[in-house]
């Protein structure tokens, strides 16, 4: 299973009661955490999570309100004490835009950058980038946890394989019986579907978009605007408005839809929830510290 929270749901400044965009991911005890502006940290805490736990930050792009928090988050998890090291993901101009950043800021553990130009696994989840349309460099980032297929217990004793060594096969390791090298699909059912998480704010609505979003459990995207009087201003900034977002949804399936990363000047999602029930049952406006727990189909 992966546990998500939605640390803010905000765009361009923080407010009282929302905190920029950021979206903490995490799996058998270790975390991801995708964008960082200012105040990510105070955010991490007030929902109850540690920072300690964070062995990778992805960044979709390098504008302020999503990079500005790392300073102080790096900090903190040097207070925390965090020794391990921690990769930072992003565009080309990453590593210069977070060293800029972090002058001041000192700590005992490595910090290693990588540019997002294929995909990548942190510990089981398998991540891949994909761009989006923005004003500068942005990418979007898909989440994956597979799953293995079914143990066959019965094909197991059909073929000669001792108790002792279920485990193994289990572990996805060939065990030999015999003059015969049993393999893990030889004892194995049909694939099983896994689990799939989308993110990506801060862009027009666009095929790779779309098509990361196929069939995902999750998708976590921007709505910057709901009333249509500003639909202009999105197009004209790079941005993509709550409508737009249901209508790329719905075309892509996504089972559910979280709508994210609101302008300033909206305040008031909860006027526009009827209208999008109608548009797209699926999408929802999130609020900061929106939570879930995305489990394997049984």
């Amino acid at each position: 299973m992966i546990d998500v929270t939605l640390l803010g749901t905000g765009g361009m400044m923080p407010l009282p009661g929302r905190h920029l965009t950021a979206l903490l991911v995490r799996h058998q005890g270790h975390s991801l955490l995708i964008d960082c502006g200012e105040g990510t940290q105070v955010a991490i805490r007030r929902y109850g999570w540690s920072m300690h736990s964070i062995d990778a930050i992805l960044f979709t792009h390098v504008h302020g309100d999503h990079v500005a928090g790392i300073s102080g988050l790096l900090s903190s998890m040097q207070t925390e004490g965090r020794l391990e090291p921690v990769h930072i993901y992003g565009p080309q101009a990453i590593e210069e835009v977070v060293a800029n950043l972090c002058v001041v800021v000192g700590v005992q553990f490595d910090v290693f950058f990588h540019a997002v130009d294929q995909p990548f696994r942190v510990n089981d989840l398998e991540v891949t980038p994909f761009p989006v349309m923005h004003t500068i460099a942005c990418y979007g980032y898909r989440i994956d946890l597979s799953r293995r297929p079914k143990f066959l217990p019965e094909k197991a004793r059909e073929l000669g394989v001792p108790m002792t060594s279920w485990s193994r096969l289990q572990a996805g390791e060939s065990v030999r019986v015999g003059l015969h090298l049993v393999k893990p699909q030889d004892v194995s059912g049909p694939s099983r579907r896994g689990i799939s998480l989308v993110y990506a704010t801060d862009t027009r609505p666009c095929k790779a978009l779309e098509e990361a979003a196929w069939d995902v459990d999750l998708l976590v995207t921007e709505g910057i605007y709901a009333d249509h009087e500003k639909d202009q201003g999105a197009v004209d900034k790079m941005h993509m408005t709550a409508w737009e977002a249901a209508e790329l949804a719905a075309r892509a399936g996504a089972h559910q839809t979280w709508l994210t990363h609101y302008s300033p000047s909206f305040r008031n999602p909860r006027d526009y929830v009827d209208e999008m029930a109608r548009v797209n049952p699926t999408v929802t406006f999130s609020d900061d510290g929106r939570r879930t727990t995305l489990q394997f189909e049984e």
